[in-house]
């Protein structure tokens, strides 16, 4: 089953030195997981990109921030493995966001991609 992974548990997933590391890598490795089951959308590719390259989350976890080009290279790297994929937000998500955020309705959860696939917060746990 398709997991919409939030952007924090992406980041305990592939960052070892992360605290929460070796529980979401016990739910990765315990999870009856397809290819494809692991998925990213704009939304999590932007926050995980922005996160891992900022001092004050990298140095939390004991390491260096990764510079642009390496946080990409790492995203791709991510994006190649076979469990792992990427969906595209539907047509006339964007127009309706706007509209929304117009009214100042709060969007929880900025990817439409929710409504698709159960997402996986920090706390590996659906919601």
């Amino acid at each position: 089953m398709k997991k919409l992974l939030d952007i924090n548990t992406w980041i305990a997933l592939t960052l070892e030195q992360h605290p929460h590391h070796s529980a979401a890598r016990k739910w990765h490795e315990e999870g009856d997981l397809s290819p494809g089951d692991l998925v990213f959308c704009l939304p999590t590719e932007i926050g995980f990109l922005r996160l891992i390259t900022q001092k004050a989350v990298m140095n939390r976890c004991g390491v260096e921030p990764l510079s642009n080009f390496q946080a990409i290279e790492y995203l791709g790297t991510l994006l190649a493995a076979p469990v792992v994929s990427r969906v595209d937000e539907p047509t006339g998500v964007h127009s309706l966001w706007l509209q929304l955020a117009d009214t100042g309705v709060c969007i929880k959860r900025g990817c439409a991609a929710q409504s698709i696939f159960p997402i996986v917060n920090q706390d590996l746990r659906r919601s």
